[in-house]
């Protein structure tokens, strides 16, 4: 409850009555009174960089009418004399506000806070731009009303352009320690930045172009993909590391095949069951066709599998127990799954260390499954959403069916659009596409429950080219 207190200024002839009678001189003078009708609000929230209005309570005037006066004071300066107050939030916190209004005889405060928020918070990130530069937009989903952000980017660094053919974006964060990141992939370079502001941190030319990001929400390290290698970015020290990649796959492959990996743009960690630390990674080498393990040691896995094929998509389920793999022939491109278990799941009331390999079978030829079909994995409802090469339909396969892929897709696409992202939040509960039709784009948001879109973000006049959901919150909320 916002606090009022009342002045009443009166002239030292008056200090004794409401008024004063001059029997020789003057008629009666009377006091004009204000009464507010209204309060302001305990508190006010906004992002950072929108501006937030505040009305000014309705005031009832009883007596002589006299023109009103106002201060707005946010963190004891005074910021406007306008009866409304427009505030900027530029800078984020909790502030202090009072508010005067007077006419001369009587005063009347009026007290309040400001909470500016970090603009940049859970939601989703959409990446767009031209040949020559990179733009990243956002969305709240839990403000839909307030308007799109399509250059969030902007707000904290304005003089800065991110050079570069847009590729990729991504998120990462450890939320125990309280380390996060962002990633930008533009071309040759990778930019990093701090996801509270999207305030611009350091960029990393490379010789070649990135050709993808890894976001993890439980890990310090933002892995990046580019000719065939992998580096990592290190939120914490903002340095690049390589040396993992050095160290052990280069000599593991050298040994095996006299060669270098060639690896796909995929990671997957797997951990012990309840537990964060991480234990170890699958990459694949497209150059060698094998899939390649780091955990205590490195090692080559199932190679008698994947001989003659190269990465279509990796996917995690069951809370990082369970990976599926879909390769396709370099000869004939048909598309092969393998399921299997890296290891540290648990068995009864025991860990097994053993990794092993559950499934491996041809995916019928009827299935719109092909290079160029993009693939996601709702990780704890066990099932897997894939669109056909062209990205006009949306198909279901739930990997307890084994096989069994329905021939009908599960959504359409708006007519002249196709899609070109898709996510699933980490607690299974969405599907986020983005389509596009080459000059506008629409997001949609899938309830899983019954497969409908309950939210639409349409008309977007960008031509998106890749999303990212940020599902960690800054500390100020």
């Amino acid at each position: 409850m916002s606090k009022r207190y009342i002045l009443i200024a009166l002239a030292t002839m008056l200090a004794l009555s409401s008024c004063f009678k001059d029997h020789s001189t003057e008629a009666d003078v009377a006091i004009t009174e204000l009464v507010p009708k209204g309060e302001l609000q305990e508190i006010y929230r906004r992002a950072q960089g929108l501006p937030l209005t505040i009305p000014c309570p309705e005031i009832e005037m009883k007596g002589v009418e006299k023109p009103l006066t106002y201060s707005w004071e946010v963190n004891y300066k005074e910021v406007s004399k306008e009866k409304d107050l427009v505030y900027p939030c530029n800078e984020f916190g909790i502030f202090p506000v009072r508010l005067k209004v007077t006419n001369g005889e009587t005063t009347l405060f009026f007290t309040s806070q400001i909470d500016v928020q970090y603009r940049y918070r859970k939601g989703i990130y959409f990446l767009w731009g031209d040949a020559s530069e990179a733009k990243v937009g956002y969305i709240d989903p839990l403000q839909p009303k307030e308007d799109i952000d399509l250059n969030s980017l902007a707000l904290k660094n304005p003089k800065v352009t991110f050079e570069g053919e847009p590729h990729d974006l991504a998120f990462y964060a450890n939320e125990k320690y309280g380390y996060k990141g962002f990633l930008l992939a533009a071309g040759k370079n990778l930019y990093s930045f701090s996801p509270d502001e999207m305030r611009f941190l350091k960029p990393l030319k490379l010789s070649t172009d990135v050709v993808g990001l890894m976001g993890d929400p439980n890990d310090k390290l933002g892995p990046f993909f580019y000719n065939g290698r992998f580096g990592i970015m290190d939120a914490v020290l903002l340095s690049v590391n390589n040396q993992d990649y050095r160290k052990v796959l280069t000599p593991l492959t050298k040994k095996e095949f006299g060669q270098e990996p060639y690896l796909a743009p995929r990671l997957l960690y797997w951990r012990k069951v309840g537990e964060a630390s991480t234990d170890g990674y699958l990459v694949y080498d497209n150059q060698n066709e094998v899939l390649l393990a780091k955990h205590k040691k490195a090692e080559v896995w199932f190679k008698d599998e994947t001989k003659g094929y190269e990465l279509l998509e990796m996917l995690s389920l069951d809370q990082s127990q369970q990976m599926v793999l879909y390769l396709r022939s370099k000869s004939d491109g048909s598309i092969k799954e393998l399921k299997l278990k890296p290891g540290l799941y648990k068995a009864g009331k025991k860990y097994n260390h053993d990794k092993e390999l559950t499934y491996s079978r041809m995916v019928p030829t009827n299935v719109k499954l092909a290079k160029g079909s993009i693939l996601v994995a709702a990780s704890l409802r066990n099932l897997i959403y894939y669109t056909d090469p062209e990205g006009k339909d949306i198909y279901g396969y739930s990997i307890v069916s084994e096989g069994n892929y329905q021939s009908s897709p599960l959504l359409k696409t708006p007519a002249g659009q196709k899609v070109v992202d898709m996510k699933v939040d980490k607690e299974s509960k969405y599907l986020y596409v983005a389509l596009t039709d080459g000059s506008k784009s629409t997001i949609q948001r899938i309830d899983l429950e019954n497969h409908q879109v309950d939210m639409e973000w349409t008309d977007l006049q960008v031509k998106i080219v890749k999303i990212a959901l940020r599902e960690d919150n800054p500390t100020n909320l």
